[in-house]
């Protein structure tokens, strides 16, 4: 595995973490993607490292769809907020 896939990873965990739809969800996946590669910055098994890799592809993975779910959902929230209000306002 080259250092420079692993790198490319952990940026792709980050900059898919900043498309979440709350600060809070945010700086979750930032905080849980550092302190997971810095746990296992110094593994030197090759099968371990491998098995990391594919379990944070996985992972990038997850962080997209949910992403993309979440702020769908928070949208539609929006919109139904927003035509509830404007149908209370209407005599």
């Amino acid at each position: 595995m080259m250092k420079q896939h692993i790198i490319g990873l952990y940026r792709s965990l980050i900059r898919a973490g900043q498309h979440m739809p709350t600060e809070n969800r945010r700086q979750f996946i930032v905080h849980r993607t550092r302190a997971e590669f810095r746990e296992n910055m110094h593994e030197t098994d090759t099968e371990k490292i491998q098995f990391l890799y594919a379990l944070g592809e996985t992972h990038l993975e997850t962080v997209k769809i949910q992403a993309a779910h979440l702020t769908a959902v928070g949208s539609r929230y929006a919109w139904s907020r927003e035509t509830m209000k404007k149908r209370s306002e209407q005599p």
